[in-house]
């Protein structure tokens, strides 16, 4: 990958194809589903997993595609409290302990904008989103990714914060990623 951040070289005319979902069906994305079925485990008593029930000895097959994001009090903004290795590269920088505006700079609203309200809604309305995104580099490439966002607790009871996985393809990559219907959210 081109050093420096990825996404701050993009333009919103870079984004080829994006697509979103709720309550994915992830029988054709193994991976996803093993992830979410993790998740699933996690919840006692009818209630989201608290952050302290997700064990990453449990995730290490995962652990490099993590991310957890913290909602603010109005969750106008989440701050990024774990990075996985992969998702890192892929944003190019270590942003932990970062504000999510902190990260995509001003001239970057439409990435802070999409991100922010994928993660409102995750929150918000309390269920799995999945993202699949194509994206064209300024160096030409072709880098797509799948990304699953659940939501989960810091506290127990209020959910206010993401876990989230992300899948990154290069160029030839892309070509080997699982096909996936994705019925779009309103």
């Amino acid at each position: 990958m081109a050093s420096g951040t990825f996404l701050t070289k993009l333009s919103p005319e870079a984004v080829r194809d994006i697509s979103v979902s709720a309550n994915p069906d992830l029988s054709d994305h193994p991976e996803f589903a093993a992830f979410v079925e993790y998740w699933r485990g996690k919840h006692h008593d009818g209630r989201i997993p608290h952050r302290g029930h997700i064990d990453p000895l449990e995730l290490k097959e995962h652990l490099g595609s993590l991310f957890i994001a913290e909602a603010d009090i109005d969750a106008d903004d989440f701050r990024y409290r774990l990075m996985g290795t992969d998702f890192i590269a892929f944003m190019g920088g270590d942003y932990t302990g970062k504000l999510m505006r902190e990260v995509y700079s001003a001239s970057e609203p439409p990435y802070h904008d999409g991100a922010l309200f994928l993660y409102q809604r995750c929150v918000c309305e309390v269920m799995p989103i999945y993202v699949r995104a194509d994206i064209v580099h300024e160096n030409l490439n072709l880098y797509a990714f799948d990304a699953i966002q659940l939501p989960i607790s810091s506290d127990g009871h209020s959910v206010d914060m993401v876990l989230g996985k992300i899948c990154i393809y290069r160029d030839g990559e892309v070509l080997k990623r699982s096909p996936f219907a994705v019925d779009p959210i309103s």
